[in-house]
């Protein structure tokens, strides 16, 4: 009787059931392990390219914005740098302007102002406009115009509105007016003097860097 319960013992079973029971365990983590390392690479990796992905629009919206700003100050200082010429060259034509008269060679300036204009007169009778300030070189004028053209009627007037010198001749019989007073021919020469003032400006940061 006792050798067929020994022989019907379940223990042996029992011990194999468990052995594999504990593998299939081991197999089901391990490949649950698996799995999970899988997911959670997976997931560090979106995480990785969404970093990426937010750094590199973070650097692209960054180097627009340095970009946009280097520009907008790029035409500031185009646009200073224009005032400061536009006020210098005011300046410049303001102080020649009110400096002419005093040099020594305004009387044969004055006398080309009244001589170039007399060439291209069509009438007989010219008006020689001039400040009262230069109304010394009246006499000058009539005997300049004589020797260009000895049939013209030359008048002089007196004419307050010009302040720094030069004259206006006027051509009476064609009504055409001749306007060589200093305001004018600075202004007429004024980009000429703005060129002059851009290219000694840009000589002398040349020279400074």
């Amino acid at each position: 009787m006792s050798e067929a319960v020994l022989k019907n013992d379940p223990a042996p079973l029992v011990d194999a059931i468990r052995r594999s029971v504990a593998l299939k365990i081991d197999e089901i983590n391990s490949a649950a392990d698996a799995e999970i390392k899988k997911t959670e690479n997976e997931i560090l990796g979106e995480i990785e390219n969404l970093r990426q992905e937010e750094e590199r629009r973070y650097s692209e919206l960054t180097a627009y914005e340095e970009s946009k700003a280097a520009n907008l100050l790029s035409i500031e200082l185009k646009k200073l740098k224009l005032d400061i010429i536009e006020d210098f060259t005011e300046s410049i034509i303001s102080e020649l302007t009110g400096v002419m008269r005093s040099d020594r060679r305004y009387g044969d300036f004055f006398r080309q102002c009244v001589i170039s204009p007399l060439h291209d007169i069509k009438g007989e009778r010219v008006s020689v406009h001039v400040s009262p300030c230069d109304a010394a070189f009246a006499e000058g004028i009539k005997e300049t115009a004589c020797h260009v053209r000895d049939n013209l009627k030359v008048r002089i007037v007196e004419d307050e509105s010009i302040e720094s010198g030069g004259v206006m001749v006027i051509d009476d019989d064609m009504e055409i007016v001749f306007n060589n007073t200093i305001e004018r021919i600075l202004y007429r020469k004024s980009d000429e003097i703005r060129r002059i003032i851009v290219r000694s400006l840009d000589e002398l940061t040349d020279g400074d860097r």
